[in-house]
């Protein structure tokens, strides 16, 4: 029988009025058709709802991204689902599993991994299954769950899913109907979210109830719903809850979160124990969850030192897909008091100092870089200090890799559920493809983020980002903010001193023929960023010296007797020869504006150790 519609089966049955339908469908199996389509159901469902899942995000972290995390998770798993063709609940079921499980993200996206993990197990070489068979699963998913989380705590997701699973396996030997036994398990469900609020402190003082066992709710709504119509585009009415809030009422300040970093990765490895795990990262951080099997797993864990879980880690197995969210950042978007309408997104190649990106909320994707076959994420588990240290003892030169869309659409859907639009500036997309990738992310979020190539690099960005979000903040329009910053690219200027040209051969900016020349006369270049950001060599001087001497004339010639100007320095592990050019700068033109900043190490890789850049912006 096609799908489970009411009316179908009247038609068939040629009966006038429907009967009640737990009078008249009897759904006594379900095999891997079903079971696909009522995942897909429930994914959808919850995707769906994922700004309000945000909107009462307390716990563990008040980072209003359990919504953006669970609809991540769901979203891979709706994408395997779409090309997966089986008729057998193990496959369909294992097929959930490994997708969960590589697109996990977060605390309640790690947990929901575990969850089918061990459903996944338990319907192993089965065809179809019964009510009974059913209900050991989800009780064998529930258990793997809370075995995944180091610390669990009552009044979350684990506490939900145990008390439906529990509800399933009690009734199921009675129940045989999957319709009868999931429309009174959903109830039970509902309860026992209701019931949050009073077991975890956190939900009481916001008022709400747990984000991840909400999100859990509504992937059983949308299966149920499935269940009842036999449709998975149906859009679903949200259950009459008047006594469940919207939204969380808490007074959160960023810096009392304990660990700043929600730090996930992949290890494969043979083997592989839970307990050594847990045992390995104890010290290192809170919130762990380790989902996964003996040869692959998932690691989620909220740290200040993601370096240090990564390298931990690589002792017992290989480590990939490293990511760390700065949740100070996240929790100033979901329940800062200065959020504006429109949020700017850089990468990791745009330079300011620490305290003006958090200060102005700047979102970051970072740069990925590597030694070898270790890799980075540029300024989160790589700082200049190591980088430069490696440089001199690693093998291996360092290789840069831009961001991959799947960076972009993590940041893009958080930022996207806290703000109305964004604007995202990035490297010159005549050297990167880290504007294609932002593109490619950004597709799915329409017209609502505006991507901007910035035609420099370093400080000429970070100049750039700081004119932009002071504009947001003043509540400038967005338009009249991209219009604004499109200009700041043409007028702005930006100038570096190259001490060797060793590291633009070994990162292939220059010809070996054109670098040999160079190393041979010991000629050492100034270049600038012309149009569309493209590389242009504007003097050249005989010895490192001379080449900063040479950087300051041009500097005066192109400034000139302008005032107001916005300046910056960066520098490449030559923090004296940069003091000396700020105070040179300062005390010259007495800009409004002058900072210096040690150079990202992504960018560190194209010019080595003595660089020293200087950029200016005129004003409008």
């Amino acid at each position: 029988m096609k799908g489970f519609s009411l009316h179908a089966v009247c038609r068939i049955f040629h009966q006038p009025n429907p009967t009640p339908m737990t009078s008249l469908i009897r759904i006594r199996y379900i095999d891997g058709r079903r079971l696909r389509r009522c995942t897909l159901a429930a994914a959808r469902w919850l995707i769906g709802q994922q700004q309000s899942l945000n909107d009462i995000n307390v716990f563990p972290v008040p980072d209003g991204d359990t919504g953006t995390n669970m609809a991540f998770t769901m979203r891979g798993v709706f994408d395997r689902l779409s090309s997966l063709r089986s008729h057998t609940v193990s496959e369909i079921s294992e097929g959930i599993a490994d997708a969960a499980l590589l697109g996990a993200r977060g605390n309640s996206g790690a947990i929901l991994a575990q969850f089918f993990q061990g459903l996944a197990h338990e319907l192993q070489g089965k065809l179809h299954t019964t009510t009974e068979e059913f209900a050991h699963a989800v009780a064998q998913g529930s258990a793997w769950a809370r075995e995944a989380v180091s610390e669990p705590k009552e009044g979350t997701i684990l506490t939900v899913i145990q008390d439906w699973s529990t509800y399933i396996l009690h009734h199921a030997p009675t129940k045989k109907d999957f319709l009868d036994l999931f429309e009174h398990g959903v109830e039970r469900a509902r309860e026992s979210l209701k019931r949050t609020p009073e077991q975890l402190a956190e939900l009481k003082k916001a008022g709400v109830v747990d984000a991840g066992a909400q999100g859990f709710v509504y992937l059983l709504e949308g299966a149920l719903e499935y269940i009842k119509n036999g449709r998975i585009d149906r859009e679903l009415e949200l259950a009459e809850q008047d006594d469940l809030p919207a939204e969380a009422h808490i007074e959160h300040d960023s810096h009392d979160i304990t660990f700043r970093y929600c730090t996930e990765c992949m290890i494969h490895g043979e083997r592989l124990e839970t307990m050594q795990i847990r045992q390995l990262l104890a010290e290192m951080g809170d919130s762990l969850v380790i989902a996964g099997s003996s040869q692959k797993m998932r690691i989620h864990i909220h740290t200040d030192t993601p370096i240090r879980i990564f390298e931990a880690l690589e002792t017992i197995g290989t480590v990939s897909q490293q990511k760390a969210d700065d949740m100070r950042v996240q929790a100033r978007d979901a329940f800062g008091q200065e959020t504006a309408a429109l949020a700017l997104v850089v990468d990791s190649a745009c330079d300011l100092p620490p305290e003006l990106m958090e200060q102005y909320n700047i979102h970051v994707v970072p740069v990925r870089l590597s030694f070898g076959d270790k890799e980075y994420i540029d300024r989160v588990t790589i700082d200049a200090e190591t980088f430069f240290r490696k440089l001199q003892t690693d093998p291996n030169h360092p290789r840069t890799s831009q961001p991959s869309p799947a960076d972009f659409d993590r940041v893009y859907a958080h930022v996207m559920s806290h703000y109305e639009a964004a604007i995202s500036l990035h490297i010159p997309e005549m050297y990167s493809g880290t504007i294609q990738s932002a593109r490619r992310a950004a597709h799915r979020f329409g017209d609502r983020i505006e991507i901007v190539d910035a035609e420099a690099v370093s400080i000429a960005t970070g100049l750039l980002a700081l004119n932009t979000v002071r504009r947001i903040r003043r509540g400038v329009s967005r338009k009249e903010v991209i219009d604004a910053l499109k200009a700041d690219v043409k007028r702005l200027e930006v100038y570096v001193a190259l001490p060797t040209v060793e590291f633009l051969i070994k990162g292939g900016r220059v010809s070996y023929l054109k670098g040999l020349m160079g190393r041979f006369l010991n000629i050492r270049p100034v270049i600038n960023f012309g149009e569309k950001g493209k590389i242009e060599a504007v003097g050249r001087a005989i010895g490192t010296q001379d080449v900063y001497l040479q950087l300051l004339k041009i500097i005066e010639k192109r400034v000139g007797t302008q005032k107001g100007l916005m300046m910056s320095v960066g520098h490449a592990a030559a923090p004296e020869k940069c003091n000396e050019v700020i105070q040179w700068l300062r005390s010259r033109y007495e800009p409004t504006e002058c900072f210096s900043v040690p150079l990202s190490p992504a960018l560190s890789i194209h010019g080595g150790p003595g660089l020293i850049g200087i950029a200016f912006l005129p004003p409008a």
